[in-house]
């Protein structure tokens, strides 16, 4: 793994309060690792320890792990989608289904969206990466 949850609280983080649990850090980071080696067709090297790789791998696990809450937030709820609004005398929901960075299509936007971001001018990304979003 090229970030650790020191790395992540201390460097990326810098003195917020951390989205990612540090149970959960190598999980995410992980997943993020597996996004990037996708996107840019496995040229990540094990050994790269490139600034722009490790806050890459930072921001998507984030992003990650808060997708992931939206999706569980969402099941509590009835499952109806990514609730936008709520009402507590009536006990009324609204929940957005599309167009949602949490929805498959919008997290896949996203995750291509903080890759680029991050390794665009890096020599990592391959054509590949402008089809990953479909």
């Amino acid at each position: 793994m090229r970030v650790d949850f020191d790395y992540y609280c201390n460097q990326f983080a810098r003195g917020r309060e951390p989205t990612i649990p540090e149970a959960s850090f190598s999980h995410y980071s992980s997943a993020a690792e597996d996004e990037m080696r996708y996107a840019t067709g496995n040229l990540l090297e094990s050994d790269d320890e490139r600034q722009e790789i490790k806050r890459c791998v930072c921001e998507l696990a984030e992003f990650l792990c808060q997708a992931d809450q939206a999706h569980q937030t969402a099941a509590r709820a009835g499952g109806a989608g990514i609730m936008t609004s709520y009402s507590n005398d009536g006990e009324s929901a609204s929940f957005q289904a599309s167009d949602s960075e949490f929805t498959a299509s919008g997290q896949r936007k996203k995750i291509t969206g903080i890759i680029r971001k991050h390794l665009l001018w890096t020599g990592l990304l391959s054509r590949r990466c402008a089809r990953y979003e479909s």
